[in-house]
């Protein structure tokens, strides 16, 4: 399962760098984990990632590569 988390985070952080976005919220998770074919539980796992900071209630940052 830490594969999947890691391509959804992967794929996560693609979309911001194209859109050129520094945090995203709760739902924007949500959409690319189900677009993805996730489930609903492993959006609270990519939540829970180490790379994953939680800003306020809704609102992430997730550290890239080069942040």
């Amino acid at each position: 399962m830490n594969t999947e988390i890691e391509t959804y985070l992967s794929i996560i952080k693609a979309e911001m760098l194209a859109e050129y976005i520094d945090t995203i919220d709760r739902n924007f998770i949500k959409e690319v984990v189900l677009r993805a074919g996730g489930k609903d539980f492993e959006i609270d796992e990519v939540l829970k990632h180490p790379s994953v900071k939680e800003i306020d209630e809704d609102l992430f940052y997730i550290k890239t590569s080069t942040s």
